[in-house]
């Protein structure tokens, strides 16, 4: 099936870890007919890692995904190709790492000592303890002919969503790449709550610092990375900013860790349809009439393609059959028709909509995912 659900699969996922291995790899592998490979580390449930490739036993193909879960995370990468051999950050064309040159016979747990948040994009889990509610798997592949995408939806609690986006865009004209790559981080807290917060504005983009071996350093991570080579320059790696078009055209590895024996040129890029990436406009979440239209709004992928432009970005691809949509109206998991197709909605973060703030609800804020029959 193109689309399955917790109910399909044995029921909604421990941990992060759960989900990783045994909810979200065995999709790959039989529904979007990719190669799921678990890494020689010695790791057990809720840590886990996994590698997985578009191509066949032995002829990797794109799109890459390399997983790691923890106890309350799950840390995301992507590249150009595989090697089992290597740490699942440390592959080649990874944007974070690039690789990195540490190996699984240098380090171990815990992971949060050696590899920055920088070096990866996450998927959080809002430190929900037990079991997830449940777990939405997309896919265009339909266990005869291979998928280019699997998009998933995690839904962690009663009121708490996130999303992994993992795949091949729909490309506007001529280059080399496609592969897109997306994982869904938010503070805990109210701020999930407030439509004005910065990560409901521009939910792709996240900042911050960490401190290791008692040496604080500033990093910013763009939760969304797309390929695209021969654009601009030596550029093969674009990272998506918020609504500051100029801020931060890297994934910043901290130099104070001194690994990065190949680093890979990052662009600064968007997703238009996805918040402050339309500048600084909010996506209208609000109960009025105009707000109770509902149209498809697709994300669309920007590339700065040159440095006098800092403010002009130019469309690359899309991201296939994955929309963002008002859910005025709507609740998650609802279905709905468009020209004869069928999509399923589900809240960018929560599906609170019973309390207002600013007269706004961020239960409206929703995205579409396509379910092919």
């Amino acid at each position: 099936m193109s689309f399955i659900t917790h109910n399909d699969d044995g029921g909604p996922a421990a941990s992060m870890g759960d989900f990783l291995i045994n909810k979200l790899g065995p999709f790959m592998e039989t529904e979007a007919l990719w190669v799921t490979n678990q890494s020689p580390a010695s790791l057990s449930l809720p840590e886990a890692e996994l590698f997985t490739h578009a191509g066949t036993v032995g002829v990797p193909a794109a799109p890459y995904f390399y997983a790691r879960s923890t106890g309350m995370h799950m840390l995301i990468s992507t590249g150009t190709g595989i090697d089992t051999a290597q740490e699942w950050f440390d592959q080649p064309g990874n944007p974070g790492t690039a690789p990195n040159t540490l190996t699984y016979s240098s380090f171990e747990p815990p992971i949060s000592t050696v590899i920055p948040r920088s070096q990866c994009l996450i998927v959080n889990n809002e430190y929900v303890t037990g079991s997830f509610t449940g777990h939405f798997l997309f896919t265009d592949g339909d266990g005869v002919s291979p998928g280019t995408y699997v998009h998933a939806v995690i839904q962690l609690g009663p009121t708490v969503f996130r999303h992994l986006w993992i795949g091949e865009m729909t490309k506007f004209g001529s280059f080399t790449g496609g592969t897109y790559l997306s994982g869904h981080f938010h503070y805990p807290g109210s701020f999930q709550d407030d439509p004005y917060e910065a990560l409901h504005i521009h939910p792709h983009a996240i900042t911050g610092h960490t401190t290791v071996s008692g040496t604080s350093e500033s990093w910013i991570t763009r939760n969304n990375v797309f390929r695209a080579d021969g654009l601009r320059g030596a550029i093969q790696w674009w990272a998506c900013a918020g609504s500051d078009a100029g801020g931060g055209e890297f994934l910043a590895v901290p130099k104070a860790f001194g690994t990065n024996s190949n680093p890979v040129d990052i662009g600064s890029g968007a997703i238009v349809g996805g918040g402050g990436t339309m500048g600084t406009v909010l996506f209208d979440a609000s109960a009025n009439l105009s707000g109770k239209a509902r149209p498809l709004i697709p994300f669309i992928f920007m590339a700065q393609l040159s440095f006098e432009g800092l403010n002009r970005y130019a469309p690359v691809g899309q991201i296939p059959d994955c929309f963002r949509i008002n859910m005025d109206g709507l609740t998650a998991t609802d279905s709905i028709s468009f020209g004869g197709d069928t999509y399923r909605v589900y809240p960018l973060v929560n599906n609170i909509q019973s309390t207002p703030l600013f007269n706004q609800y961020t239960g409206f804020e929703g995205i579409a995912y396509k379910v092919i029959p």
